[in-house]
């Protein structure tokens, strides 16, 4: 079985419940790092993990520490449009930090994936652009549920709603419109706009998504 799981915003992906002192971001696009980093466990084995797009050497890692109130989640990977680096509060995207704001132009392509769903599904959708993407290839030992907890952020909340959305899908065996996986309390895909207005956090002092912006753990 696999996940595809793509991304149009800065995404953190927990498969672990370790925690730590203070965030920490590592750039990786080594896949057993990252599969390591997903966790497993309970009848879950993670196979393999492979990038499918993106620009690898900025828009993906892993993290730890990710502990500071009101919001936390466990050890995990992250992906986002921009540097995986650039996602830590010393950033200054409107509030945190002193460090330059960052650009989140990668160059990268969308995905057929990303395209296929957008029309209808993801506000003001026209194409994608910057998507980091990748595959999470697992073996259950017997039939379960499976399910991960995740963070999505953005920094086009709430100066760029109407012009560009942002969003997070997950696809599972399968890229087709029916495959995807994730939506938010209303039943829509996850993005920047309806999900934020719903379940919006902007005083996390983790990342560099607070006030103006904000974060969602979904």
């Amino acid at each position: 079985m696999s996940f595809a799981i793509v991304a149009a915003a800065c995404a953190a992906i927990l498969a672990s419940a370790t925690f730590a002192s203070a965030l920490s971001i590592t750039q990786t696009t080594d896949g057993t790092f990252l599969g390591a980093a997903l966790g497993g466990g309970g009848g879950l084995t993670i196979d393999s993990v492979d990038i499918t797009n993106g620009n690898e050497w900025k828009q993906f890692g892993t993290y730890s520490g990710f502990t500071s109130g009101p919001v936390t989640i466990g050890d995990g990977i992250v992906l986002s449009t921009g540097k995986v680096m650039q996602t830590t509060a010393t950033y200054n995207n409107g509030v945190q930090g002193t460090d330059t704001t960052p650009n989140t132009d990668t160059g990268a392509d969308g995905t057929v994936a990303f395209n296929g769903y957008g029309p209808g599904h993801i506000d003001n959708f026209d194409y994608s652009k910057d998507v980091a993407a990748l595959t999470v290839n697992f073996t259950l030992s017997v039939a379960s549920q499976i399910g991960f907890d995740f963070i999505f952020g953005s920094v086009e909340f709430p100066e760029y709603t109407s012009e560009y959305t942002d969003a997070f899908l997950a696809f599972l065996d399968g890229t087709a419109v029916g495959n995807q996986i994730v939506f938010d309390a209303s039943g829509k895909a996850v993005q920047v706009g309806n999900t934020f207005a719903s379940a919006l956090t902007t005083a996390d002092t983790n990342t560099a998504f607070a006030a103006p912006h904000g974060l969602l753990k979904l």
